[in-house]
């Protein structure tokens, strides 16, 4: 039995205490507050741990809510995005949009450039899709850093999790205060289908749809040069200064 099994073995069985039921329940009557706020809202989708859970409870409490994915480049090439995509729309037919944006194949720039480049593609793009939209749902967690936990700490509305930018619109992210305990409970629970990342390193394991600064800053492309040399040897190509060190 690998981690990941290990992992969801044990949520099955924290998924029947009081202390899960609760943050899940919190959770739900933080979106239902959060949709009598908006009209326009999407949720931003990555197919992570996260963002997976956080798509399977919306398409539960309001299915028609569009969930918007950013491909870029290298998303297909990272993961077996097009596999847990076809699996997760046959069992749950949400609204889902595929936004495309290649900034790599007309440039010869680096990584940081492209990056750069790229910074505001979702919200552009989001905005072609959903020209008026009024919410974000995002599948932040204050687990996963010193930074995000301070991020999700300022609040100002009747709600932790519900942040109010000062052009009106709103963001929620319900689910900031999980652990791997509860995504492993949630997951093992609605049997939800997983990147391939996580079988190897666990729930642990940080997965993005786009190479972050976090990928390129902290070496983290060495989990994908140990999962899958040949995407790695394919990013590495066309970023030589993104290679992995180990």
């Amino acid at each position: 039995m690998n981690l990941l099994e290990k992992q969801l073995k044990a949520g099955l069985v924290y998924s029947k205490t009081n202390i899960f039921k609760k943050k899940l329940r919190i959770t739900t009557l933080s979106l239902e507050r959060f949709f009598t706020l908006v009209e326009k809202p999407y949720l931003a989708l990555s197919f992570g741990k996260q963002s997976i859970v956080l798509a399977h409870i919306i398409h539960c409490i309001r299915p028609e809510t569009p969930m918007l994915l950013l491909q870029s480049w290298e998303t297909f090439i990272m993961h077996n995005m097009e596999e847990i995509i076809k699996e997760f729309l046959c069992r749950f037919p949400v609204k889902l949009h595929v936004l495309t944006r290649d900034n790599v194949s007309w440039n010869d720039w680096n990584w940081q450039r492209t990056r750069d480049h790229g910074e505001k593609d979702l919200q552009n793009l989001g905005n072609d899709v959903i020209p008026d939209w009024d919410g974000v749902i995002m599948g932040l967690s204050k687990d996963e850093s010193v930074a995000r936990r301070i991020t999700l700490s300022i609040g100002n509305t009747d709600w932790a999790t519900i942040f109010r930018y000062k052009n009106g619109k709103y963001r929620c992210t319900p689910i900031q205060f999980w652990n791997i305990n509860d995504l492993a409970a949630y997951i093992a629970m609605n049997n939800l289908p997983l990147l391939d990342a996580y079988r190897q390193g666990g729930l642990e394991t940080r997965t993005t749809a786009r190479i972050t600064r976090n990928n390129a800053e902290m070496n983290g492309l060495i989990d994908l040069k140990n999962r899958n040399i040949s995407a790695y040897n394919t990013i590495v190509k066309r970023f030589p200064e993104l290679s992995a060190k180990g």
